[in-house]
């Protein structure tokens, strides 16, 4: 039997443990099926003996059957339970990336772990802001690393709000011109933006991105190969429950 076969039936093995436990810790909160009665009526009327009764409630079962069933459970539980620690003591693998080993016989529980950990920090990776489209970036020297600066600078105008004339009908001989006054954004003056950003490029988003997923499939692939390692068999279940229910 391998690691990851053992680790697939222990669960199982537990579930039918603590079933029973609770089953049998029932019984003993109620313990109705212990307890067995034989009743009998006698007529002390010698003329009405065809009225005599006899009552039994049968004893069902005991508490040494039912701690039995409770420590036969709990053996095949425990023996998987123990076998899958002693054999996880075992169980390691290195782990490769891209045939190269980043780190030698790592444990099956702490590859476990890592593959956790390291797609947590995969869902972040995920949110990385980047550069905004439609601008020409390059790296800015002086700055500093992860500094980018904008290859040219931005155009926009800033303007006011003006009244202006504007004239609804021209002037006759018989009528002056009628003229009223409207709002009007009228350009004042030139905006030159020079943009820098500490943001990344898309492009090395993604790389990163899929770099952490080839490391999370190294992992899990290093795991793997940790839980194909044949099983340390431990049976001293049964005289470790035994020490107790063994009266």
């Amino acid at each position: 039997m391998h690691l990851h076969e053992i680790l697939a039936i222990e669960s199982g093995l537990e579930e039918q443990s603590h079933a029973s436990m609770a089953n049998v810790g029932s019984i003993f909160t109620t313990p109705v099926i212990l307890n067995g009665t034989v009743k009998t009526l006698t007529m002390l009327d010698e003329d009405r003996q065809a009225e005599n009764l006899r009552e039994e409630t049968k004893l069902e079962s005991t508490v040494p059957t039912l701690l039995k069933q409770v420590k036969d459970k709990a053996v095949a539980h425990f023996n998987a339970f123990l076998s899958k620690e002693a054999t996880n003591q075992e169980a390691a693998a290195d782990l490769v990336v891209d045939g190269k080993v980043l780190a030698l016989g790592l444990p099956a529980t702490g590859l476990l772990g890592l593959e956790s950990r390291l797609r947590k920090i995969a869902d972040l990776l995920r949110t990385i802001p980047t550069l905004p489209q439609g601008i020409e970036w390059k790296p800015d020297e002086v700055a500093g690393d992860g500094v980018w600066a904008a290859t040219q600078p931005t155009q926009s105008r800033r303007t006011e709000k003006t009244m202006v004339p504007v004239v609804l009908s021209e002037a006759t001989k018989e009528h002056p011109a009628q003229v009223t006054t409207v709002n009007k954004d009228v350009v004042i003056g030139k905006i030159e933006a020079s943009h820098t950003s500490g943001l990344m490029p898309a492009s090395q988003k993604q790389r990163i991105v899929d770099r952490m997923e080839t490391l999370i499939a190294a992992v899990k692939q290093a795991r793997q190969r940790a839980n194909s390692v044949e099983v340390r068999q431990i049976a001293a279940a049964e005289d470790i429950l035994g020490y107790v229910l063994n009266d």
